[in-house]
């Protein structure tokens, strides 16, 4: 046969190995089976294999299989409307996305373990495009399940582009191993997009900078009295409290994407490693940190798109979704068979 195989490319001792059935949107799609005789190995045409390495102690060669270009298109087809799905409607429960979506709870699980990746962006060309004027410094706290400590984080929230601009994992006293940023980096990480941890005087030094970078800059007051007198103290031009009805507004947006449950989840589960000890883990912080930049790039992506489009909604809520339809149509298409 002509059929060459995918793993020695020998092309004489090919024979037919039977069929199997893939579905190719919504379609029954045959791929045709293959043994090679040279080798002794059984491809198909979706088969990925690469240069095999001959094995030191049995002396035979050996491959490695990849994943195929049909299970790589057919995953980053799922995976994308995942994305479309998480972008537009927020941070669901997992029976309410599997039913939507119509995918296996084991997909899911596949894609939150991969979803850092498709969300790594540091926002930098977006926040140069910003021009910030009237700003929400919202302090965003969440207790351990079982332990009731705390962990906090603060928000600078844009509240013309609806964006998050940036956010510090906030410390009111840092410990003493803390490296503390010196005279001539600051300025240059404190444009870093999600990497600080601050307190309270790292945190006004930071702000404060903000305020020489954009002179019709208002950070409105969303947080501890102790932070917000401090604040008020140093500069009381640049800094007053927030407006009830924004506030109010910003919190039940935040709660509906389900941001607010998926980091009560990270924090009871990775709280316990911190809580341990009483003291700084860097690795268990950063899980912490990298899971809420997650949250932050996929909340931003739609409230970034949606401004461009001069949208007057903020986002699209789930519960405005009409879902109600698809379900009363499942049942009548029940009911008649």
């Amino acid at each position: 046969m002509s059929q060459k195989c995918r793993f020695c490319g020998g092309t004489n001792r090919i024979k037919n190995n039977g069929t199997y059935s893939v579905l190719n949107g919504g379609k029954e799609l045959v791929v045709a089976r293959f043994y090679c005789g040279g080798c002794g190995k059984s491809f198909s045409e979706h088969t990925a294999v690469g240069l095999g390495w001959r094995d030191k102690k049995t002396d035979k060669l050996t491959y490695r299989r990849f994943e195929s270009r049909y299970r790589r298109d057919k995953r980053e087809k799922v995976y994308s409307a995942i994305d479309d799905y998480i972008t537009s409607y927020g941070f669901p429960k997992l029976d309410e996305l599997v039913s939507e979506l119509h995918i296996s709870p084991k997909t899911y699980y596949r894609y939150l373990s991969e979803m850092a990746s498709r969300f790594k962006h540091d926002f930098s060309k977006e926040r140069k495009a910003l021009q910030l004027q009237d700003v929400l410094l919202l302090e965003w706290t969440k207790v351990h399940r079982i332990k009731k400590e705390k962990i906090s984080f603060l928000l600078l929230i844009d509240l013309n582009s609806k964006v998050i601009f940036d956010f510090f994992f906030y410390q009111k006293k840092l410990p003493r191993t803390y490296p503390v940023l010196n005279e001539a980096t600051f300025e240059q990480k404190a444009l870093w997009f999600g990497q600080h941890t601050y307190n309270s005087p790292l945190v006004e030094r930071h702000l404060l900078f903000l305020g020489t970078q954009y002179p019709k800059l208002k950070i409105q007051l969303a947080c501890s009295d102790y932070l917000k007198k401090r604040l008020m103290k140093a500069n009381p031009s640049l800094f007053g409290n927030a407006d009830r009805r924004t506030l109010v507004k910003f919190r039940s947006d935040i709660r509906d994407y389900g941001m607010n449950r998926v980091m009560a989840f990270t924090w009871t589960l990775h709280g316990k490693k911190l809580l341990a000890k009483r003291e700084s883990h860097w690795e268990t912080r950063q899980k912490i940190k990298d899971t809420f930049k997650t949250l932050v790039a996929v909340y931003n992506r739609h409230q970034y798109e949606s401004f461009k489009r001069k949208l007057k909604t903020t986002h699209r809520r789930r519960s405005q979704q009409k879902k109600a339809v698809h379900i009363v149509r499942r049942k009548r298409a029940e009911k008649q068979d």
